[in-house]
Formats: structure tokens, sequence, C-alpha cells
């Protein structure tokens, strides 16, 4: 899931990726300011992914 967040003048890209695995999908993740990952097991993601991960649960909410 992707969206973009407006607020002002300040715009945030935002990545959920519910996805059941641990890997990262790269164009997302360079795409986004926020990548938001279920199953997120930092010693097995490449440690340059780390920087914008944000891990979630797999029962998070958002209202939209």
């Amino acid at each position: 899931m992707a969206f973009v967040i407006h607020e002002n003048v300040q715009l945030s890209k935002i990545i959920i990726d519910v996805r059941d695995k641990v890997s990262i999908k790269e164009s997302a993740y360079e795409w986004g300011d926020i990548y938001a990952k279920v199953n997120f097991e930092k010693y097995l993601t490449k440690a340059c992914f780390h920087d914008k991960i944000v891990s979630i649960t797999a029962g998070f909410g958002i209202k939209i």
C-alpha cells in the first residue's frame, strides 16, 4: 500500500508492506519517505534499508 500525506507544503510518501516476508521491495523503499513493515527482522535485513523502516504489527490500524 502506498499513499501520500499532504500537510501544508510538506509531502510525506508512505509505504506499508504487509507481506508475510522479511524481504524489502527496493523500488517502494526508494520511493517512500517511510517504509512501514510487518515482520521486520533487523538482523535479516541489509543495513542500507534500516533508515526508513518502521516496524508495525500485523494488526495495525489506519484511519483514512
